[in-house]
């Protein structure tokens, strides 16, 4: 009994409070490959969202962000295995890459176009005047998230995934009325879990990745 108290005891001795032991490494600092990361991430995942509203956003504001956009656009994170200060794991990059990798479309192209429609996500969802308490409260939510993704330093895709369900919820209105983006996204994330599952047990639990 002695024993085990004092394996607990030292064990939280190491634990240093609140944070978790994994992320002893972890760090905060401001990183524009960061913003675009999370930013390439959104816009992978409610692409069909954003191609849908695109013609109901403000033109105005969408104008300003050309200004905004170059900043973006020279700092684009580049795709790793592992965590780091100027790239980002998983799906989105992945996904960039193979399309590199398969239909000569350069990395940065691929992911500049993500990366933009991350952004109009931004105006989309900001820019909605008929939000209810709740998805007001949601939007902040999301905005806090979106503040502590780009200032991580040990970002990865999966992190950003805690964010998307808060998304879903404020634009929830927009595929109820239209079903062909309903059909569509259910489509979509249906198609990239089946891959992404499949890949996880059948090839990765084999050794092999999915960029060689």
């Amino acid at each position: 009994m002695f024993e085990n108290g004092f394996r607990c005891n030292e064990g939280f001795r190491r634990w240093q409070g609140l944070t978790h032991t994994n992320f002893h490494s972890h760090t905060l600092a401001s990183y524009i490959a960061h913003v675009d990361a999370v930013l390439s991430v959104m816009g992978f995942w409610f692409f069909l969202f954003i191609i849908a509203g695109i013609k109901k956003l403000n033109r105005k504001i969408v104008a300003g962000l050309i200004f905004l956009a170059p900043v973006l656009l020279l700092n684009l994170p580049k795709h790793a295995a592992k965590h780091g200060l100027f790239v980002i794991t998983g799906i989105a990059g992945a996904f960039c890459k193979k399309t590199e990798q398969i239909l000569q479309i350069p990395y940065s192209v691929s992911t500049a176009v993500l990366v933009l429609a991350g952004l109009l996500l931004l105006v989309m969802v900001w820019g909605d005047a008929g939000l209810n308490g709740l998805q007001k409260t949601m939007l902040y939510m999301v905005s806090g998230l979106f503040t502590a993704f780009a200032v991580s330093t040990q970002l990865g895709a999966s992190h950003i995934f805690i964010a998307m369900l808060f998304v879903l919820f404020i634009l929830a209105k927009k595929p109820v009325q239209n079903k062909k983006l309903l059909y569509g996204l259910l489509s979509q994330y249906f198609i990239i879990s089946l891959i992404y599952n499949g890949y996880i047990l059948f090839y990765r639990s084999h050794g092999g990745f999915f960029i060689q």
